[in-house]
């Protein structure tokens, strides 16, 4: 049982890891670097270069695009690390809708032919699902055990020994 808690909250904790790397992706993108982690996503990159078209074409809209820009990344990271958060208490629904919203993430890569960060999400969801699955036998065995054991006790037949 350790080894699937173990696995499953590995699992659970990429949803940190993918909000983390996409909100600095969205920082030095904002600030005019040029490299960004695979692992980010795609929702947040959008924005981020919506923001920098802006910002281009119209320099006084700069600051408010990419003030909107990081905005939009912190809610994105903030529901991400939340479905982490939730994930790793074992809410398998919350963690099957990240998974179903990283997935989603992952085909915009492919939809702008970014191979690399598509090929990453790919990586990220396989582990993602192994933690599920480790989570969904442990919820199972909890099942199995509170089915199979009976600590109730009936108070009114109990009698003293003589």
């Amino acid at each position: 049982m350790r080894l699937l808690l173990q696995q499953g909250a590995n699992g659970a904790n990429w949803f940190y890891w993918i909000a983390g790397l996409s909100l600095i992706n969205s920082v030095v993108m904002l600030v005019g670097g040029n490299f960004v982690f695979v692992v980010g996503l795609a929702a947040t990159g959008i924005g981020d270069q919506m923001a920098m078209v802006i910002a281009q074409k119209t320099p006084e809209a700069a600051l408010v695009a990419k003030g909107a820009a990081f905005a939009w990344a912190v809610i994105v990271a903030l529901i991400v690390a939340g479905i982490g958060k939730l994930s790793g208490k074992r809410y398998l629904a919350v963690y099957a809708i990240g998974m179903g919203l990283y997935l989603v993430d992952g085909l915009l890569f492919l939809v702008f032919a970014n191979w690399l960060s598509a090929a990453f999400h790919a990586y990220a969801l396989y582990m993602l699902t192994r933690g599920f699955k480790a989570f969904r036998q442990l919820n199972a065995i909890d099942r199995k055990l509170a089915a199979n054991t009976n600590f109730s006790i009936d108070v009114g037949t109990y009698a003293p020994l003589r």
